[in-house]
């Protein structure tokens, strides 16, 4: 939605798009290729149902994916991954200065998970 937005209105892509998101919710095909990518053996368990996990969003011009690891070294993976970057995105912002206004979409419990954490910290919500 935002993606798409900006690339609607700034033709000239002054304005970056980030996506922001847990490494262990994407979907299995893409976590595979960014392995392969990166020169790692493809390693990667497939959990989950793709259907149900995270696809890249088009029209971002960056990437940053956080990978949460539970005390017992098990990785999160599938729809238990999602909402892991919250934390990690909120300490980022602060320390970069980077204003942020927080877009409410889906309404799903991460979602709302979320908009309660911007709001506890006077975050612009639309």
């Amino acid at each position: 939605l935002v993606g798409n937005s900006l690339r609607q209105n700034d033709a000239l892509r002054v304005v970056p798009c980030i996506g922001i998101g847990s490494y262990g919710g994407l979907q299995y095909r893409i976590r595979s290729e960014i392995r392969r990518r990166a020169g790692k053996a493809d390693e990667d368990d497939k959990t989950g149902d793709d259907d149900k996990l995270a696809d890249l969003q088009p029209y971002h011009t960056h990437f940053a994916f956080v990978s949460k690891t539970m005390a017992d070294k098990t990785k999160l993976r599938g729809t238990k991954a999602f909402a892991c970057e919250l934390q990690w995105r909120e300490n980022m912002e602060h320390w970069l200065g980077i204003p942020r206004v927080m877009i409410f979409v889906n309404g799903g419990k991460g979602a709302i998970d979320a908009a309660q954490r911007a709001y506890v910290k006077k975050c612009p919500i639309v």
